[in-house]
């Protein structure tokens, strides 16, 4: 006999947040090939946009859920973002997933049309280097992109095991 039944304790959560910041309990060790930036710079900039700290919950995500992508956006200064599968569809090449060439993100914007924060896809093409945004229907709302948006790919995918899909949670 367990007891009562109880929701007060998440055993999953406890047991992923105990084990999964573990691979990130030293600072990050960085080497600079280049003499554009010093090992120094590079570091200043990893400690900006909080590395180590998103590392410990990247982790953490990666080991209770399986998978979880970095987004990397490059504008002023260098941010980075966690995003869950749950918020995410993919498109890969079949022989080899690990290859995607599509990633549509969903997020929340401010539509003006609406005047209301709504749902919508920001839509990265990695073949026809393009940014778009399209709404809930699939429609496209580029109206929403902002000003002088540049192409670049910003997505690198975490996989607890490499499973030869592009998302395998548990599926061994």
């Amino acid at each position: 006999n367990m007891g009562r039944c109880s929701t007060a304790i998440n055993l999953a959560k406890s047991v992923a947040d105990q084990v999964g910041p573990v691979l990130y309990m030293e600072a990050p060790s960085v080497e600079v090939e280049s003499a554009e930036a010093t090992e120094q710079e590079y570091l200043g900039l990893l400690e900006r946009c909080h590395w180590a700290t998103l590392s410990k919950k990247q982790s953490t995500y990666t080991w209770a859920i399986r998978e979880c992508a970095w987004k990397v956006d490059v504008a002023d200064t260098l941010k980075l973002r966690i995003v869950t599968p749950d918020a995410l569809k993919v498109e890969a090449d079949p022989d080899d997933p690990e290859a995607i060439y599509v990633v549509k993100h969903r997020r929340q914007r401010y539509d003006p049309m609406a005047q209301k924060n709504d749902w919508f896809w920001d839509v990265w093409d990695k073949v026809n280097e393009t940014i778009t945004i399209e709404d809930a229907a699939g429609n496209a709302r580029n109206d929403l992109l902002p000003e002088g948006v540049v192409y670049h790919w910003p997505w690198v995918l975490c996989h607890a095991e490499p499973t030869g899909a592009v998302w395998d949670s548990w599926a061994m």
